[in-house]
């Protein structure tokens, strides 16, 4: 039978009439089968296509991220995302599972701050390990760099790939990282990280540029988005709240301080002289903080 993939894809806000909260249509983030559930419209179970969802992220959809569509037959589910949808991934099989039998197979997946991260979901028909709500196994918001979205539907990359932003990419530490099993996809470290991105390591506390160095660089980029909204480390939101302010100075203050050796190079001012510059540069954050008190 025909197999369709989808890999790599990013699926957000389904369910809504276009640029607003107005409901509409299904809902659904990313459907991966189905058959209008008319039984008689179905191939025989042997035929009946195994559809593949790999390293996808659905998110903010009206009713489901994942949804199995009531597809009579099995649909692989592998290293994928879901998050902040009323239901993760609604796993629905009520068509004559006697007959067809779903058999879903999920690995690697998480799902995380969803109103229910796994929906419909008959054990008997699916084949479900190191995903994020089985045993063993936990997810937090500081296994992430960023839980915030800005910057998803910005342009693609030259290859005509997906916008490399912070948002649910693993944090450095998360015990995500190597806790998958290995699914026949590509990998680095021990093993498969659980999600839709890969943690390919490099990235260093305090730095803001990528260079492996905590160095003036990053000051200056910080200190060029000071109290701006931003969508990603390399703006220098080091503290993945979306916004560039004192905190993410702090951090780049103490890895920059730590990782001095000896004098600094001539020129280079000392770190108390750079927090004098950064708190010269905000005058009215801390007048209106004078004002509260």
């Amino acid at each position: 039978p025909v197999v369709f993939l989808i890999e790599n894809s990013w699926s957000w806000h389904n369910g809504f009439v276009p640029d607003t909260n107005t409901p509409a249509g299904n809902g659904a983030g990313i459907k991966a089968g189905g058959f209008l559930l008319d039984s008689s419209r179905f191939p025989d179970p042997e035929d009946v296509p195994r559809h593949q969802v790999h390293g996808s992220v659905a998110f903010d959809n009206r009713v489901q991220g994942f949804y199995a569509n009531h597809h009579p037959g099995a649909i692989e589910w592998l290293n994928n995302t879901a998050f902040d949808n009323p239901r993760g991934f609604d796993l629905i099989n009520d068509v004559e599972p006697g007959t067809w039998p779903a058999e879903h197979f999920l690995r690697n997946n998480i799902a995380f701050s969803n109103g229910a991260n796994v929906a419909n979901a008959d054990q008997r028909l699916i084949d479900d390990e190191a995903n994020t709500w089985n045993a063993g196994f936990s997810v937090s918001a500081s296994d992430f760099q960023s839980l915030l979205s800005q910057g998803v539907d910005g342009p693609r990359q030259a290859d005509g790939s997906l916008p490399e932003i912070d948002f649910l990419r693993l944090a450095p530490g998360s015990g995500l990282i190597d806790a998958g099993v290995d699914v026949g996809l590509p990998f680095s470290g021990l093993a498969p990280d659980l999600g839709a991105f890969e943690f390919t390591g490099g990235l260093v506390l305090g730095d803001v540029d990528g260079d492996l160095d905590v160095d003036l660089v990053d000051f200056q980029i910080i200190s060029s988005h000071m109290q701006q909204s931003v969508p990603a480390r390399s703006q220098g939101d080091l503290t993945g709240d979306g916004l560039v302010n004192l905190a993410d100075f702090r951090q780049w203050k103490a890895h920059y301080d730590a990782g001095a050796t000896g004098q600094q190079p001539l020129g280079v001012p000392d770190t108390a002289t750079l927090y004098l510059a950064v708190v010269a540069s905000l005058p009215g954050l801390f007048r209106r903080r004078r004002d509260v008190d």
